[in-house]
């Protein structure tokens, strides 16, 4: 384990990595940040750097001397991978150069903190980072810039994979069993987040007096029917299924069914509150 951790972000905003669903740049320095603002938090010495410079063999030997100035600690390039774009699960994987074992610990931490594929640790002795650095070093390939089911994760699980980072270098970590439950979103939707760092998928869940629907991938559905026990439910931009309005034709009643006739009531509001208390059934 080491007491001081010396943290880079590949490439630079001058000189791009992989882009595709999301930005290697872009991301690399967002974790780059969090492990340095999750070292401090533990009163952990740390370094943290981002290049800037515009042609690639700068780039590098930019990175590597700032690097090279520390005595002490471990030093950390943060990356993303690419392939191709695909809907698969790539996974995460780090790269040594004579750091097996820490290698492997630290894609493994990452792996079961962001539910990432296992790649493992890859010897790379040709990276310019791992030779030529002067002291213990890794490379961390997060995880596939261009794989739908690996930014999934990544988004959903950002905060414990950097914690999962910290701990794997350093023994330590923040406490991450609770968290803020509430609605996060991304650039894929919204999900809501329970205080065990689960969300809900496959169900209904009444939020705030509303319900919502959410699918196997955790994220709410809107803007959509849904057919559930023979009855259709439609879910607007909101995310919140309606319990009135017309939608395609139908008529949509207080308990959120779809009706193919308009649907007339005299009972008062107080009477129909006991529909909209339970999951639809």
């Amino acid at each position: 384990m080491y007491n001081q951790i010396n943290i880079s972000s590949g490439h630079s905003v001058n000189c791009q990595g992989a882009v595709d669903i999301i930005n290697e740049v872009t991301e690399a320095k967002r974790v780059v940040d969090r492990v340095y603002e999750i070292c401090k938090s533990l009163g952990i010495e740390v370094y943290k750097y981002h290049e800037v410079a515009s042609n690639s063999s700068q780039n590098l030997a930019n990175i590597v001397n700032w690097h090279n100035k520390f005595k002490n600690g471990i030093d950390v390039s943060v990356h993303f991978n690419a392939y191709t774009h695909t809907n698969n699960a790539m996974g995460t994987e780090v790269c040594y150069y004579s750091q097996s074992e820490l290698a492997a610990n630290v894609s493994k931490a990452i792996s079961e903190a962001g539910g990432f594929k296992n790649r493992g640790a890859k010897r790379r002795t040709g990276l310019y980072f791992l030779k030529h650095t002067n002291k213990p070093a890794i490379l961390i390939e997060v995880c596939f810039v261009d794989s739908v089911k690996d930014v999934e994760l990544y988004y959903k699980n950002f905060d414990a994979i950097c914690n999962a980072i910290v701990k794997a270098l350093t023994g330590k970590s923040l406490d991450v069993h609770h968290k803020v439950q509430g609605w996060k979103q991304d650039s894929k939707g919204w999900w809501y987040q329970l205080e065990d760092g689960s969300y809900p998928k496959d169900k209904w869940m009444q939020i705030d007096g509303f319900w919502y629907y959410f699918g196997s991938d955790g994220y709410a559905y809107h803007d959509r029917w849904i057919e559930y026990k023979g009855d259709k439910y439609y879910l607007g931009s909101d995310c919140k299924m309606l319990t009135s309005g017309i939608i395609d034709g139908l008529t949509i009643g207080v308990d959120g069914k779809a009706h193919k006739e308009e649907i007339k009531s005299e009972a008062p509001v107080e009477s129909i509150k006991h529909l909209i208390i339970s999951e639809p059934t």
